[in-house]
């Protein structure tokens, strides 16, 4: 068995998240993952993109990329971008973003690239998911020396009332909850400690992306009573006193990044 249809066949190794039921079912609602799920702020790619060392283009790593939302932005930058994604229907979406070098499978603790060959790597809304341990371990391995790891999460704003209120009818994201217990990810030499970043941005959406949005969230997409919580944030979004005048509104984002450099020494 080649190691393309190893990745594909195993089972995602087990990570800090409480279950590894979402982890394994993304791939389900991947269409609407790629329709509904918001890309990133201009100052993130700027930020990265102006870290990392050598000549350009950089070559940039996207672990755990999904459907692709984080890659095409460094592909829009002028960067040659290699996606890893574990899911195949994830995958299929992904292969298809024109200027994407290429869609392979793998995990964070089991990257599918070549012993320091990487710029950057990036991992979006997908750090709560692994073995933090092995998964530093690889990405040391891939980054040339001198190179840059970016881990990035995207978080709605709930100082803003309606986000508030939104949490009253939905749960958060496991996503939320683990920025929220642990801070910021662990990182053990030879990769420099973590430096956090943060930038605000927001995205338009309707009251119907709003219900795409929230369905695309494993606690959501996962629970037998989905289709309630759709109708809540329906109604919610439709009725709150912030909204209810508005075909259109906007979801205020937090964009939180831990970025940490591969030194130049060590093994």
């Amino acid at each position: 068995m080649t190691q393309s249809e190893r990745l594909d066949h195993e089972a995602p190794q087990l990570g800090t998240s409480r279950s590894e039921q979402p982890r394994r079912s993304f791939g389900a609602w991947a269409n609407e993952y790629d329709r509904y799920r918001p890309g990133y702020p201009s100052e993130l790619f700027d930020l990265l993109i102006h870290m990392a060392p050598g000549r350009k283009p950089l070559r940039v790593l996207d672990i755990g990329a999904g459907t692709g939302q984080l890659s095409v932005g460094f592909i829009a930058h002028g960067c040659d971008v290699v996606a890893v994604e574990p899911d195949a229907q994830m995958r299929g979406l992904l292969g298809a973003k024109p200027g994407l070098i290429s869609a392979l499978p793998g995990t964070a603790e089991d990257l599918p690239v070549s012993d320091a060959s990487i710029d950057l790597v990036v991992g979006a809304q997908m750090w709560h998911w692994v073995d933090q341990e092995k998964a530093a371990a690889e990405i040391f391995r891939v980054l040339k020396p001198g190179g840059v790891l970016g881990i990035i999460w995207n978080l709605q704003d709930d100082r803003v009332p309606w986000v508030a209120a939104l949490s009253t009818v939905v749960d958060r994201p496991e996503s939320y909850e683990w920025c929220a217990t642990h801070g910021s990810p662990k990182l053990d030499p030879p990769l420099s400690e973590l430096t956090a970043h943060e930038f605000s941005y927001q995205k338009p959406v309707t009251a119907e992306s709003l219900v795409g949005l929230i369905g695309t969230f494993s606690q959501v997409a996962l629970n037998p009573d989905s289709d309630r919580i759709k109708e809540d944030v329906r109604n919610l979004a439709l009725t709150h006193p912030d909204l209810r005048d508005s075909e259109e509104f906007t979801i205020p984002y937090i964009c939180r990044v831990f970025t940490a450099i591969r030194s130049t020494s060590g093994s």
